[in-house]
């Protein structure tokens, strides 16, 4: 992904704003859902921040 964001010239900083809207609108759903399953929503939000920060890294250093 990063390098077709590098093509077509999309900086980094454009990428993480738009990653941080995504995980923005998510956090409701995953709110409800750990209420419903009797999940930790810490747990939940542990794991989704994990997930991110890697494929941030990864397409990062696509750019690099």
């Amino acid at each position: 992904m990063g390098l077709l964001h590098q093509r077509i010239g999309l900086a980094p900083k454009w990428y993480i704003g738009i990653y941080h809207k995504y995980i923005v609108s998510l956090l409701p759903t995953l709110r409800v859902h750990c209420e419903h399953q009797g999940e930790s929503a810490a747990a939940a939000l542990d794991t989704l921040f994990k997930i991110v920060t890697f494929d941030t890294c990864l397409t990062i250093d696509s750019y690099t």
